[in-house]
């Protein structure tokens, strides 16, 4: 998972949030399948991020 927060697990093949979000948005942007989504916001708009922050440091972040 790619939550800084470490606030995602997976349960029943499912994301499943713990309450801890600090609303950074990492899970929509990165997710590989778009599974996630904000309204149709993110259905219309695409996904961002920023092109010098890579999805590695995020995930080392949770270390």
């Amino acid at each position: 998972m790619v939550c800084p927060a470490k606030d995602i697990v997976m349960k029943d093949n499912k994301p499943k949030w713990l309450n801890k979000c600090e609303q950074c948005l990492a899970c929509m942007q990165w997710c590989p399948q778009q599974a996630i989504q904000y309204k149709k916001v993110t259905i219309k708009r695409g996904r961002y991020t920023h092109p010098e922050v890579k999805v590695v440091e995020l995930i080392k972040t949770k270390e």
